[in-house]
């Protein structure tokens, strides 16, 4: 597929299709529908001065140190996917995190898991898109940019090199494929290795409260120097069915997720942490198995690279892409 940049806020890319995204009548979700967010609702979400006393029984709060020595909140950046979430649900998630991240990241496409053909919703210069770049708050820079289905996208099952029969969930290789490409938006928007990376769908999101933690806290994961084996912090969110009223009494999922960005592909130094081989060509698919599938075994991946990957005496595991986020074990999950 190809990807058209936002330009909302940067340029297309100066090569590939100029497609027309035309709104099909879909331009009703306008700024009438949102909730006009109170006096009282706007002054609970100004927390960005740092009060020592507050962050440190926040720390306590989630068991981290609190870091003394940190004056400044890290920055965290989020990425997810974005497509037919209703507009008050993008509303919630966006007023609990307002002017929390430095980057919300999402990208649409205009064909689904399924490989169905569907219509942009958020396309460039409409209500919906400018909307969504104000839900955020204006300390926050939303973009969206655009996976558009090509015919190398037709191609892209088929032209994989498979070192292993193909999985019945194809669906989600494609995903992973969507999904890598917001590391490049992280990466031009100056992402760096002490930020925060938080990935989910659109309507996973930690608290506003947890977020702050994450920002000052003195959490093992985000410290520097990491071996980036296990990075990830998991998120412990409800489950309910039809309505927020009905959750499933037992039921936690483990999302959303956050990694230092030093742990990161495209942002992590990868000449420290050499990648691994995987399914298929490219990065956007699973790990072999003996290169960290299940998130322990990387017993060839040592045979591999020997030396490259280890740094004074400490083995040294690989990046972490989108794909391996979402789907290989390697963290700890935190109440928040």
């Amino acid at each position: 597929g190809t990807l058209l940049w936002d330009p909302q806020n940067h340029a297309a890319l100066s090569s590939g299709p100029r497609l027309s995204m035309p709104s099909n009548g879909m331009e009703s979700d306008s700024e009438e529908q949102l909730y006009t967010l109170p006096p009282s609702v706007l002054a609970k979400l100004d927390d960005e001065t740092i009060d020592p006393d507050i962050e440190r029984r926040r720390c306590a709060e989630y068991e981290f140190p609190y870091d003394e020595s940190r004056k400044a909140r890290r920055r965290l950046f989020y990425g997810s996917m974005i497509s037919d979430e209703a507009v008050h649900v993008l509303q919630t998630v966006a007023t609990e995190v307002r002017d929390v991240f430095h980057t919300v990241a999402f990208i649409e496409s205009n064909i689904t898991q399924a490989f169905m053909p569907r219509d942009w919703r958020f396309p460039p210069h409409s209500k919906r898109r400018k909307m969504l770049g104000r839900m955020y708050g204006d300390s926050t820079e939303v973009t969206v940019d655009y996976y558009i289905h090509d015919n190398a996208t037709e191609s892209f099952v088929q032209g994989l090199q498979i070192q292993e029969p193909l999985p019945a969930y194809t669906q989600i290789l494609f995903e992973h494929q969507i999904r890598q490409h917001v590391l490049e938006r992280w990466g031009r928007n100056g992402m760096l290795p002490d930020d925060v990376a938080v990935f989910g769908d659109a309507d996973e999101m930690f608290t506003r409260d947890f977020l702050r933690a994450l920002q000052m806290c003195d959490v093992p994961e985000f410290r520097q120097g990491q071996d980036c084996k296990a990075p990830k912090i998991l998120g412990t969110a409800h489950v309910f069915e039809a309505s927020p009223e009905c959750v499933v009494d037992g039921m936690k999922l483990w999302k959303p997720d956050a990694v230092i960005g030093e742990c990161l592909d495209m942002i992590g130094n990868a000449t420290l942490h050499p990648p691994p081989k995987r399914v298929f060509k490219g990065k956007q698919n699973f790990r072999l198995d003996g290169h960290g599938r299940d998130g322990n075994s990387y017993g060839q991946y040592f045979e591999m690279h020997g030396g490259r990957a280890v740094h004074e005496g400490r083995k040294m595991y690989p990046l972490w892409t989108p794909a391996d986020i979402r789907g290989v074990p390697g963290g700890r999950q935190v109440p928040n």
